[in-house]
């Protein structure tokens, strides 16, 4: 099964966190059919007190599950673990090694999905003239 693997973040739970010599946080989600985009906006609620930056997408063969499986037994340790939460102390270099790492495993490959950009209204008729 084909699906996209994403990982986002908040700049206080990142950025901010390197910035303290600590370890980032990231959240490893899964979309199967849906633009990660939207997933991630479907995400950004009222708890959430900075935007959440999307830090890459890629297709693999698998599940977000599975990879969370792989990361644990690569001793990393997800945020919390009564409530099914899908945010782990990693920076996005190592989640990017493991992530192909995990995918050769099963031989398969991890495909780097390239960023969309979505224009605003006046680049949009910047570009239409």
């Amino acid at each position: 099964m084909t699906s996209k693997i994403y990982f986002y973040a908040q700049h206080s739970d990142y950025e901010d966190q390197i910035a303290l010599g600590r370890i980032p946080m990231l959240k490893i989600g899964e979309s199967l059919k849906q633009e990660v985009r939207k997933r991630i906006e479907q995400q950004d609620t009222t708890a959430c007190s900075q935007p959440l930056i999307c830090k890459g997408v890629w297709e693999v063969e698998g599940t977000d599950h599975e990879f969370h499986k792989w990361l644990i037994s690569k001793g990393y340790k997800k945020t919390r673990y009564d409530k099914k939460r899908e945010f782990f102390y990693i920076t996005v270099e190592d989640a990017e090694f493991e992530l192909r790492a995990w995918q050769a495993s099963k031989q398969a490959k991890a495909e780097k999905v390239a960023e969309t950009r979505t224009l605003m209204k006046h680049q949009e008729d910047f570009v239409i003239k």
